[in-house]
């Protein structure tokens, strides 16, 4: 993961992309929660729309990896497919550590 080319592509610098990505990971740990609050509640809108959220916040940073779990697990959760969702939540939350590991 190449901080310095991520945000070179935003037209930022890299100290700059850097703190909005420590922003993204505070409001991504806070959609996942939600999500995972959902499911638990067997409520697929609600897990949808975080989903949503952090569909389009990674998808702006240059993250398409959770871009496109988020965007599985939007849909997923729309169809109230939770078990499918569990795995994606799984694998974002991955995602989200290794970013954070790497800042």
């Amino acid at each position: 993961m190449n901080f310095k080319e991520m945000a070179a592509k935003l037209g930022l610098e890299t100290h700059e992309f850097k703190e909005i990505v420590s922003f993204f990971i505070d409001n991504a740990i806070s959609d996942i929660s939600r999500f995972k609050d959902a499911l638990r509640q067997g409520d697929g809108e609600k897990a949808s729309t975080s989903a949503h959220s952090l569909k389009g916040s990674s998808g702006n940073l240059g993250f398409s990896d959770i871009h496109e779990l988020a965007k599985q697990a939007e849909k997923d959760s729309g169809n109230n497919d939770f078990e499918s969702c569990k795995t994606v939540v799984s694998m974002i939350e991955e995602k989200i550590e290794e970013i954070n590991k790497n800042l």
